[in-house]
């Protein structure tokens, strides 16, 4: 038995061989792996050769599981290699092979019998990896010490859209005003006037109240149902399911184990959700893979020529996507509208996705409840964001919570439709979530009746980019690989749909699926009450696949079928570290001019401070054993002062000649207000804005 260093991985006998970012450290441990104590327990495991082939022993791996750990594990658990307490070495998760679909079923251009790109490696990473742990916050929700105060307390509250005081404050003089939505940026308010006697028939509702020289002052919120004659009185809540997506900005399949156990625990065992490990992002931040999922399409380009396939042009150019308004793209919040069913909208960052930075978005209304006022209220007015955050030791995703917790509780006739997106609370730092455990079980627990009925897609758009944890060596796979969670109306689990939902949880997929599968619930599993589940094709794109639906039988899912850029592939393809300094240099500094050449292509070099390399972070090659004219490096590098970033970007050596192998530089550190001098978004990572204010 070969030696097996303490992380699982097997220790190659002729160069040093590593599996893709899955487990590497940082640059120094990219060079000097740590070698097995010779005491220590040593586990059974496949070899990076039996990796890339297909594995087929998942009882007997379950049989040793059983045997390693006191702790039960359900069956879903067992599949992807969960041990209590932490993490199980890479070794110990295995891919059960089954009937997959395409994306374009587009061959190479080349013969490719043995590329190494025909398979998808996947070992479930370790969401406990030594490289994080110094981020771990193990009080997993306890908040700091916060004590609430009394200032920031209402003297009123909103019942049945009347204001009335609380007990003990009767003698305070109140007016209140109605705000209302009036586009992604603006509400509009009405006019002030008296409590007595008066309803509020709108969903946020501003108090302003004087006892003397006391002045409290409060943003109240509820439901007010739009009784307007919709199609949804034609539509049967039994036949129509509830849907509704809860999106969390930049969280990880691993990293959502770590940072939310209760919450991930209840999703698993009170409410049956089936874990998808295996989703891929498909482009660089939230908008390319938002747009996927809500419009199903794309807006970067799916780069894909390291596997000898050609580029797929982007959907949505940046003209495109912000200076034409998108009412004629399938955008899924207002196909439900369309159809009847009453629709919240609640997103909590500067703008909501299809309108970041300075874009139109949709023309029409997409829905008949909007967050945006009690968001842009609340951060123009500094008392009202204390009464409303700090002053009662609350956070933004606490008051959306609140108002999806309402709107589940509206409409008992009629279908709902529900897009919430929490973007503040993981943005910009991913530490935060770990406070969040409690809030979002006690969420679940307290509204789990109501979502019983409903579809539930939990998930995010793509891992953490900020914040501690993105230093550890296993960020740069969980930026990747955001995570999924679905579950299903009580009547359906349990039931053969049910059953296909957790048969896909093993392969991987894209954002494009979850748009297919939220057309299939809305356009075609309702005539059959759900229980069609033959392969279908949406559009004849075949971008996207149903998750509730077998796939396309006879072609494997991986990086080369499904739409996603070679430099986003969650595939864990054996690398070897380069240590040839020469070739270094050459692939960096080519990577750097490439950047500044993009620059120079966009017309905005002038405003942007001079691109030159800093230092190497790392450059690690692929290991092919067909493609050997075709030499693939991952390059990840750090420009000079006074120009920021750290980038990451693939690089194709092919008969001496260098291009680039990703249609994206990958932006690998916190770049704020930095690139704020450029319109067009994609352009913000890459620029570092000359004359701004440090």
């Amino acid at each position: 038995m070969k030696d097996t260093p303490p992380d699982g991985r097997e220790k190659a006998e002729e160069e040093d061989v590593t599996v893709v970012d899955c487990d590497s450290d940082d640059e120094m441990e990219m060079q000097e792996k740590e070698k097995p104590k010779s005491d220590e327990k040593q586990l059974p495991r496949f070899s990076v050769t039996n990796i890339l082939s297909p594995l087929n022993n998942l009882a007997r791996v379950q049989q040793q599981l059983l045997k390693m750990t006191s702790s039960p594990l359900n069956e879903h658990s067992l599949a992807f290699g969960y041990r209590p307490g932490g993490g199980l070495p890479a070794s110990y998760f295995v891919t059960k092979k089954l009937p997959i679909s395409a994306y374009d079923g587009e061959k190479t251009n080349e013969t490719s019998e043995g590329d190494i790109f025909d398979e998808c490696p996947f070992h479930l990473p370790d969401p406990w990896h030594k490289s994080v742990l110094k981020y771990v916050d193990v009080k997993h929700g306890y908040k700091a010490a916060c004590a609430i105060n009394e200032t920031s307390k209402p003297v009123t509250q909103l019942v049945n859209g009347s204001i009335k005081l609380l007990p003990g404050k009767e003698n305070f003089t109140c007016t209140a005003r109605c705000l209302t939505y009036g586009n992604d940026k603006s509400y509009t308010a009405g006019n002030w006037s008296d409590i007595e006697g008066q309803v509020f028939d709108c969903d946020f509702v501003e108090t302003k109240c004087e006892l003397g020289d006391s002045l409290n002052r409060f943003l109240h919120m509820q439901i007010a149902e739009q009784k307007l004659p919709t199609k949804s009185s034609k539509m049967e809540r039994s036949i129509h399911p509830d849907v509704h997506i809860i999106v969390i900005d930049s969280v990880a399949s691993t990293q959502i184990i770590r940072a939310l156990p209760r919450t991930v625990n209840f999703l698993l065992h009170g409410m049956d959700a089936v874990e998808f490990p295996k989703l891929n992002k498909v482009g660089s931040n939230s908008r390319p893979n938002m747009f996927p999922l809500l419009l199903g399409k794309t807006t970067e380009a799916v780069e894909r020529t390291v596997m000898n396939i050609e580029k797929i042009e982007a959907d949505l150019d940046g003209t495109t996507v912000c200076r034409k308004y998108l009412d004629n793209f399938p955008y899924i919040p207002f196909e439900y509208y369309e159809a009847g069913y009453k629709v919240l909208d609640a997103q909590d960052y500067t703008a909501s996705v299809l309108i970041w930075p300075n874009c139109r978005g949709m023309k029409k209304k997409t829905a008949h409840h909007y967050y945006r006022p009690f968001h842009i209220r609340t951060r123009q007015d500094k008392e009202l964001l204390r009464n409303h955050g700090s002053g009662r030791c609350r956070e933004s995703y606490n008051n959306m919570l609140d108002y999806h917790s309402i709107f589940l509780r509206s409409y008992d006739n009629f279908p709902k439709f529900s897009y919430v997106s929490l973007t503040e609370l993981t943005h910009d730092n991913s530490a935060q979530l770990y406070e969040a455990d409690y809030d979002l079980y006690e969420y679940l627990l307290r509204n789990r009746d109501a979502l019983n009925s409903s579809f539930l897609f939990f998930l995010s758009d793509h891992g953490p980019r900020f914040g501690g944890e993105t230093k550890a060596s296993v960020n740069r796979n969980e930026q990747k690989n955001p995570f999924l969670y679905i579950v299903l109306p009580e009547r359906l689990r349990g039931s053969p749909m049910h059953e296909q939902l957790k048969t896909n949880s093993k392969e991987l997929l894209t954002h494009h699926d979850i748009h297919s599968t939220l057309q299939d619930i809305l356009y075609f599993q309702p005539a059959t009450n759900f229980t069609e589940m033959d392969y279908k094709d949406f559009n004849n794109s075949k971008r996207g696949s149903s998750l509730l639906r077998r796939f396309e039988a006879g072609i494997k899912r991986n990086c080369k079928t499904l739409p996603i850029p070679f430099q986003y592939c969650i595939c864990q393809y054996a690398t070897s570290a380069v240590t040839d300094e020469k070739l270094r240099q050459k692939l960096a500094i080519f990577a750097v001019e490439q950047l500044d050449l993009l620059l120079q292509s966009e017309g905005v070099s002038s405003s942007c401070e001079n691109v030159k390399l800093k230092k190497i972070l790392s450059i690690n090659q692929y290991t092919s054993t067909s493609m050997f004219e075709n030499q693939i490096f991952d390059v990840t590098f750090e420009v000079a002062p006074p120009a920021r970033g750290k980038f990451q970007i693939p690089v194709r050596l092919k008969q001496g000649k260098l291009a680039l192998a990703g249609a994206t530089f990958l932006r690998l550190d916190r770049y704020n207000d930095m690139g704020d001098c450029m319109s067009k978004g994609v352009l913000r990572s890459y620029c570092t804005c000359k004359n701004r204010v440090h």
